[in-house]
């Protein structure tokens, strides 16, 4: 999202098999995009932030009764045996990394650390085996 002249907020959003790290990636991926698509050869980083947004789901709970019957005379007896499956409960966590980025056209003229836009890119999509 677009913040001011070449000041852009990045961030991206995991899903419960997304490993922290690659969030933080994605989201430096998609800064070095920003700044190649806009004609900017590096970026900064001015801000940044992480989290992980837990929550549960429980699977289905489902029982299934098997059991025999004997006969002895006029006399019958039940034998049975219930067994329960699911009913467990699972912990997701997703994460998100978020990035205040600021695009440096000269980086010679700005007082601070800077990305390298096409080393990341490429840096990280060949981490990543993205064509």
């Amino acid at each position: 999202m677009r913040m001011g002249e070449d000041l852009y907020r990045v961030s991206f959003e995991g899903n419960g098999y997304t490993d922290p790290s690659r969030a933080a990636d994605f989201a430096l991926l998609r800064a070095a995009k920003i700044a190649i698509s806009n004609g900017a050869s590096h970026f900064a980083i001015v801000d940044s932030a992480s989290s992980l947004r837990e929550g549960a789901f429980t699977t289905p709970q489902t029982s299934s009764t098997t059991g025999t019957v004997n006969t002895y005379g006029s006399t019958a007896t039940y034998n049975a045996q219930t067994t329960t499956y699911g009913g467990q409960t699972f912990i997701v966590s997703k994460p998100t990394a978020q990035n205040l980025v600021l695009l440096v056209r000269d980086p010679d003229e700005f007082d601070g650390p800077v990305y390298k836009a096409g080393t990341v890119a490429q840096g990280i999509e060949e981490r990543y085996g993205i064509d």
